[in-house]
């Protein structure tokens, strides 16, 4: 899974709340039952893309940042060949 995290502040510590200007970009595992949890220090913006093999890949839209930010989905499993 890759979690993208979009910032107002860029690497050097510029800031400009009219624009994003740094951007984060993580790849994360879930435990054996499919939860992960991730931690952004600076975020303004949140999506993340699933893929794992035998099920059709996805992209969650993405969600303004929040003090807690939950993205609850389900993958659909690919149809056998």
């Amino acid at each position: 899974m890759t979690v993208t995290n979009d910032r107002y502040e860029n690497d050097n510590g510029h800031r400009n709340y009219d624009e994003y200007l740094g951007q984060d970009k993580i790849q994360v595992r879930t435990n054996n039952e499919g939860y992960y949890s991730i931690t952004f220090k600076k975020s303004a913006y949140v999506y993340i893309y699933l893929e794992k093999e035998g099920y059709q890949s996805l992209e969650e839209k993405g969600r303004q940042a929040q003090k807690l930010l939950t993205f609850k989905t389900s993958m659909n499993k690919t149809s056998p060949r």
